[in-house]
């Protein structure tokens, strides 16, 4: 009998990402995208797509899974996790009380000024 979660002859070692919509591969076992998975995703994100945009962004996000699952077959070991690119670690400059501008210097770039305050248009 198969397992629900991994397809026949996976060693189960790596879960399903994504079970519902099965967009997403198992085990090394790469699953393509199908015109429905895609009809279903523009559904679901309010997208009116024609036939050949359905056949294009399938083909697209099944090169995109495909290249996924080629790079999870590099070693990962001895690389430590990041949350983005670059080794930035805090861009942010000091926090020191300066002058503002003078009440006279933000009138004149603003539309409408009244009481030392900038008056905006209601949004509601």
């Amino acid at each position: 009998m198969q397992n629900p979660v991994h397809p026949e002859g996976c060693s189960g070692t790596l879960p399903i990402l994504n079970t519902q919509f099965k967009l997403l591969f198992c085990c090394k076992i790469f699953m393509s995208i199908t015109l429905d998975d895609v009809r279903h995703v523009a559904k679901l994100s309010a997208l009116q797509l024609g036939e050949e945009e359905v056949e294009q962004r399938a083909k697209e996000l099944s090169d995109i899974l495909a290249y996924v699952d080629k790079l999870s077959s590099l070693s990962t070991r001895g690389i430590p996790p990041t949350s983005h690119v670059h080794g930035v670690v805090n861009a942010f400059r000091e926090d020191v009380v300066t002058e503002s501008l003078p009440v006279e210097e933000l009138k004149k770039s603003a539309p409408d000024f009244k009481n030392e305050n900038f008056r905006v248009p209601k949004i509601l």
